[in-house]
């Protein structure tokens, strides 16, 4: 009897160790915040990797007891060609005077968990994608104090700078920097104030004419005005950026989704990357000239 019980006890003080290795693997692989880099299962990536591929929008978040999204056959490509309609591949200042096209509803990889964030690089090391639950703790965090960012360097940030002078679609003169440093999640949302949330980008892209909330702006007003009169809800948004050709360092377009917690939001923009007036050389360190 007594050997039995020994035995107990030896079997015992073995499993012990692996259940607590078990433990803290899984604390590690589901600890997430609104600082977390989102170590999730592979699982949850391969969704993620199934979003970016996909075409077509689909309206219906799935909620975490529900079926994946469905494979798409498609390979995988964040090329203006593949993501956009043929009549929107191309800046048309007649349907987005302010630099933002509205494009039916949203679409997302799948459910996250309210104030989570997750940027997802490419092979080059910069945030391809940025995919965040925005709700009251990164609301929390969006009334901290902006970092400094000038000297942090997106992907295809020039040596130097140029001021520019331009007339918007909308009739807005806008005299100041052609690039900015662009939050693909913004700081008034929670967003990081570092080179992965950054993206090079016009000075339109980001704000559009400086006046009417255009570019990036547009979104991120939705999502604020919801968040100000909704405290306890949430706002799914994502950021995408979209290139025209593989070589590309600085994208065309950007992606935007933003659906909130009662659906009375439920958008996918496009979000131009151009200044009206000049061109731009997108695989270059922020080339640019005027139109002649």
């Amino acid at each position: 009897m007594k050997n039995k019980k020994h035995n107990q006890g030896i079997k015992l003080m073995a499993i012990v160790p692996v259940l607590i290795l078990l433990i803290i693997a899984s604390f590690k692989v589901f600890n997430t915040g609104p600082n977390s880099e989102f170590k999730h299962p592979e699982k949850f990536i391969k969704n993620i990797e199934r979003h970016l591929t996909k075409n077509d929008a689909k309206t219906d978040i799935p909620k975490s007891n529900e079926a994946e999204p469905k494979t798409s056959t498609k390979p995988s490509s964040n090329l203006v060609s593949d993501r956009m309609p043929a009549d929107l591949q191309t800046w048309d200042p007649a349907k987005a005077p302010n630099m933002y096209y509205v494009y039916g509803k949203s679409s997302f990889p799948c459910e996250i968990e309210t104030d989570d964030v997750f940027y997802q690089k490419d092979d080059t090391g910069y945030t391809q994608f940025v995919y965040a639950k925005i709700g009251p703790k990164l609301m929390k965090k969006a009334r901290s104090k902006r970092a400094d960012i000038s000297d942090e360097y997106p992907r295809g940030w020039p040596e130097k700078n140029q001021v520019i002078t331009v007339q918007f679609p909308t009739g807005v003169n806008y005299k100041g920097w052609f690039w900015n440093r662009s939050h693909m999640l913004a700081h008034s949302l929670g967003g990081d104030d570092n080179v992965r949330n950054l993206t090079t980008g016009t000075r339109a892209q980001n704000v559009g004419d400086n006046k009417y909330g255009g570019g990036m702006q547009y979104t991120e007003n939705l999502a604020r005005q919801f968040m100000k009169f909704h405290k306890n809800a949430y706002i799914l948004y994502s950021v995408e950026n979209l290139y025209k050709n593989n070589s590309d360092i600085i994208p065309y377009a950007s992606e935007v989704n933003i659906k909130s917690s009662d659906g009375s939001i439920d958008e996918k923009v496009f979000v131009y990357n151009v200044m009206p007036g000049y061109e731009i050389d997108y695989s270059s360190n922020g080339l640019f000239w005027p139109v002649q």
